[in-house]
């Protein structure tokens, strides 16, 4: 109901962990549950530093009681913290995880993306993953205009990497508010014809995303775009340049017997 804030006063310092179990339902409340965990900036002086990471946010409803939602309402922000001067890297965006071992997942705004720059080089962006475990159970964002971003931070000096969405469902997946923006896009959809849909709101590259966070979120490496009959609909921006790469495969192979395949 109310915040949870774990950026460091110290400098070049990575943005403390949280991590929130539950085996009931899981809501954060409009406006005033958020969490950051954005990590501190870096030192000026003239030495070569490194801001902090913004630090990791897990989220997990278990099977303590079955079928019950994860529903946030309010934002997270797990950036990475800037860099002071020309010297200095900005901090990477921190992992951040919502896990619904039994239920549905509505998502707010998660926001991981890199520190900006102070004329060295900006921080890359994070990864977020999202993730439902019984047959039936979707993922969806709360309201039209939340956005889940992972980007490299801004600013002069040398650009950081994109960060990475990774979306593991049983049931269908909706993520098309058009504020979404990541680099790199990777989903499976294990439902029978379960459908996927991402919009995102510049370029991006269907690939490969890796393992990352820490254990129960260290959720295996996935690439490309995998369902079973479902369709899937990417949209990627809406400007010139806003390219869309495809790296790794899109399969849409239903394991049904005489069933179409998904489109795409």
């Amino acid at each position: 109901d109310q915040a949870i804030v774990t950026t460091p006063t110290t400098l070049n310092t990575a943005g403390g962990a949280v991590s929130l179990t539950a085996a009931d339902a899981i809501t954060s409340t409009v406006t005033t549950g958020t969490i950051t965990t954005t990590g501190s900036a870096s030192t000026g002086n003239v030495a070569t530093d490194t801001a902090g990471a913004g630090g990791e946010v897990l989220i997990r409803h278990t099977t303590g009681v079955a079928n019950q939602a994860v529903t946030l309402n309010a934002a997270i922000v797990a950036s990475g913290g800037a860099s002071a001067e020309s010297n200095d890297t900005g901090g990477a965006g921190g992992v951040v995880t919502v896990l619904n071992d039994s239920g549905t997942i509505s998502v707010h705004n998660i926001t991981s993306s890199g520190g900006i720059s102070g004329g060295g080089t900006a921080g890359n962006g994070g990864t977020i993953q999202l993730q439902t475990g019984v047959a039936g159970n979707t993922i969806g964002q709360t309201g039209t205009t939340t956005a889940l971003i992972a980007l490299a931070g801004t600013g002069a000096g040398t650009a950081g990497v994109d960060g990475n969405l990774k979306v593991i469902s049983k049931g269908g997946v909706t993520l098309t508010n058009t504020g979404n923006d990541v680099g790199t896009l990777a989903a499976s959809v294990a439902d029978n014809l379960a459908a996927f849909s991402y919009t995102d709101a510049s370029a991006l590259k269907i690939g490969t995303v890796s393992v990352q966070g820490t254990a129960p979120a260290n959720l295996g490496s996935l690439s490309g775009i995998v369902t079973k009959g479902g369709a899937v609909t990417v949209v990627a921006g809406t400007t010139t340049g806003h390219t869309l790469t495809i790296d790794q495969a899109i399969v849409t192979t239903p394991t049904t017997l005489n069933t179409a395949g998904g489109a795409v």
